[in-house]
């Protein structure tokens, strides 16, 4: 009878020992329960995107303060001066620069006065399509920014979301 209990006290607590197990508690005293290794993950996930979600915020809020002070951003102008439109007109000045640079016929030849007019009208040209490039990537780097924000904010509620489940799981088995 003895052995019988004994053999009964084993197998209960083998059955309860897998049951906690399951459970997310650990057999061995300090022991990390994979709980609180989900619970690790969820936090330096929502770390990870809470610090790209405030960078991101912090980019936003410094590319509209330069814009309403009238500064265009760096990224901006490298934006507009790398346009394809833009690189072709810069490309035509330099030429016609280049050109009169190395000119011998004078500057009231009308050869000379001829590409003059012309590196004047590109100049303007230029201007112009770098003024409305300008205008339209202040816009598209404005939204674009507000946009990613809105997915960040979603994408750290989710974290945030999951972090609160995680540790009210393991609240629940402690």
């Amino acid at each position: 009878k003895l052995e019988s209990k004994i053999t009964n006290l084993k197998q209960s607590m083998n059955e309860e020992s897998v049951r906690l197990t399951k459970d997310g508690v650990p057999g061995n005293p300090g022991e990390i329960r994979p709980k609180e290794m989900d619970l690790r993950a969820s936090a330096d996930k929502q770390w990870e995107i809470r610090s790209k979600y405030d960078d991101l915020k912090s980019r936003y809020e410094n590319v509209k303060k330069q814009l309403d002070q009238g500064i265009d951003p760096p990224e901006i102008v490298h934006a507009v001066d790398q346009d394809p439109d833009v690189a072709r007109a810069r490309q035509a000045v330099d030429g016609f620069d280049f050109d009169l640079s190395a000119t011998t016929l004078g500057p009231e030849n009308p050869r000379t006065k001829q590409q003059q007019f012309l590196r004047d009208q590109w100049a303007k040209r230029l201007e112009q399509l770098r003024g409305e490039k300008l205008a339209n990537y202040r816009v598209t780097a404005v939204d674009n920014l507000r946009n990613q924000i809105k997915i960040d904010q979603q994408r750290l509620d989710s974290a945030t979301q999951t972090l609160d489940q995680a540790s009210a799981s393991l609240t629940l088995t402690t």
